[in-house]
């Protein structure tokens, strides 16, 4: 059975909610269409169900072994070379890319954050999505936006982007040790990347702790414009999932309504 793309993205976003703020969020997303909502709302039932299910009849050790196989691809690019990069280990994941650190081959010695596609994700709509956020980094050049470096293509077919490696931490957790002047000085700096976007008609969509970095020097890094939405986008067929993508923690009131 083939999923409407907004179904599995409500879908998605309900599921990171608690059971009570679930319908409120499915409904606000439906817009009034109630044959969405209950297609969405069986989902999560029958998610809950197969939860609850392999809680009592897998053990840990069948869990653990689920999750080695899930890995087992992405522990296979570590080594990797393809455009100007070799792959040095995993940094993490996000819905639709898993993000490596990577240093050149060539005469340059730098490191970068190498972003590729999942496995399996990699259908028409996602990686026009993927293409998007590739497009979008390159037209930003801000001393507080993460820099996109290069582009290309695996050795098996999937785009990947190499992008300015930040090392540092969450923006809140570099907080807790500033006081409130310090606090207001990193956040000036934060919005004027915002407003530098802004004037490229680029809206994040999607910003939250984890997607600004705080470097050794004390300067905040804006990451990840994968859901980002040009202003200028004049392209009718673009999807209508790709406005539904949210983190609903720190989505805006409008964003949540649609």
């Amino acid at each position: 059975m083939t999923l409407r793309p907004e179904i599995v993205d409500i879908f998605a976003g309900a599921l990171e909610l608690d059971a009570g703020g679930r319908h409120r969020f499915v409904k606000a997303l439906c817009n009034g269409d109630n044959v969405l909502v209950r297609e969405v709302e069986q989902l999560l039932i029958e998610h809950d169900k197969a939860e609850a299910e392999n809680f009592l009849s897998n053990s840990a050790v069948e869990i653990e072994a689920e999750h080695l196989a899930d890995n087992e691809y992405d522990d296979r690019r570590i080594g990797q070379s393809f455009g100007h990069y070799q792959i040095l280990k995993r940094l993490g994941a996000g819905g639709m890319g898993a993000i490596y650190l990577a240093s050149r081959t060539d005469d340059f010695e730098k490191l970068a954050a190498v972003k590729i596609i999942k496995r399996g994700m990699d259908t028409d709509a996602i990686l026009n999505r993927f293409r998007n956020e590739r497009q979008i980094l390159a037209n930003l050049e801000h001393p507080n936006i993460a820099r996109l470096l290069d582009g290309g293509t695996t050795r098996d077919g999937l785009p990947f982007f190499a992008m300015e490696y930040v090392e540092g931490v969450s923006i809140s957790e570099f907080c807790k040790d500033l006081g409130e002047i310090d606090i207001l000085v990193l956040f000036r700096k934060v919005c004027s990347a915002v407003s530098f976007a802004h004037q490229k008609l680029i809206v994040h969509r999607d910003l939250k702790p984890s997607n600004i970095l705080v470097n050794a020097d004390g300067e905040p890094k804006l990451l990840d414009f994968g859901i980002a939405k040009l202003l200028d986008q004049t392209d009718n067929s673009e999807t209508h999932a790709l406005q539904r993508i949210l983190t609903p923690a720190y989505a805006s009131p409008e964003h949540i309504s649609g």
